[in-house]
């Protein structure tokens, strides 16, 4: 799958797919519709990966996914 690479980051598959997401831009609603989630599981899920990525921003979360993704040779 494109989320594979960032699977190393050490985090859920759900949380990983959500990450997927909000790398692309979406929102924490769009983010629940496409997961079939509340978006206070979306929130539980973002909370989580900037704890393991060890960031507090969308933005820096989103710059970890893209760098992540675009180190697939790794």
């Amino acid at each position: 799958s494109s989320a594979e690479p960032l699977l190393k980051l050490g985090l859920t598959p759900r949380a990983t797919e959500a990450l997927l997401w909000l790398a692309q831009g979406k929102t924490n609603s769009d983010i629940a519709s496409i997961l079939g989630v509340t978006e206070s599981t979306v929130k539980k899920h973002l909370l989580d990966i900037f704890g393991k990525l060890g960031v507090e921003t969308r933005s820096a979360a989103t710059l970890r996914a893209l760098e992540a993704l675009s180190s697939k040779q790794s």
